[in-house]
């Protein structure tokens, strides 16, 4: 366990020190507010700069948003009480999560040229897609009734479970 702190701090030095070499470079950082949101973040982004993410309102309610060329636009699943932006491809298909009601689990979402794909891992409680690639390959995580979290590829509309293999 010892070794492997002594490799996430080594990584996170690592990272940190780029960060700080950036802004000694004199790095732009933009504030990413959506306008009348109590609490604004910025999860995805593509090489274009199109960001998405999820805003929050003064009554609780989550949304998720497209920022781009300045502007933001609202990413609101039909029906859904809850919608969440998580990642962009570069030909800006967004990939996200939605639940029915504020508490319900989440299922995943596609928005490709303004339609709507609802993407459910068979047999699932939640699915939770996290990446999306420019050959429309989709990444994620998916909860089974046991509560156990598994990772999933997407490719062609065919689902793969991807588990760690077990240590013997």
């Amino acid at each position: 366990m010892r070794q492997r702190t002594k490799h996430f701090l080594l990584v996170l030095g690592l990272g940190l020190g780029t960060g700080v070499q950036a802004f000694a470079q004199g790095a732009a950082v933009t504030a990413i507010d959506y306008a009348g949101a109590t609490g604004t973040q910025a999860w995805g982004i593509n090489p274009h700069g199109d960001i998405v993410g999820v805003y929050t309102l003064a009554d609780k309610s989550t949304h998720g948003f497209l920022l781009r060329n300045g502007a933001y636009s609202p990413i609101d699943f039909p029906g859904a009480a809850v919608t969440l932006g998580n990642a962009i491809n570069p030909q800006g298909d967004v990939l996200g999560e939605y639940g029915l009601t504020s508490t319900a689990p989440h299922q995943g979402f596609l928005l490709s040229g303004g339609q709507y794909t609802t993407l459910d891992y068979p047999d699932a409680t939640s699915t939770s897609p996290t990446g999306i690639n420019s050959s429309g390959e989709i990444a994620g995580l998916y909860t089974t009734a046991d509560k156990a979290t598994h990772a999933f590829v997407l490719s062609g509309g065919h689902f793969t479970a991807i588990d760690y293999p077990a240590r013997v």
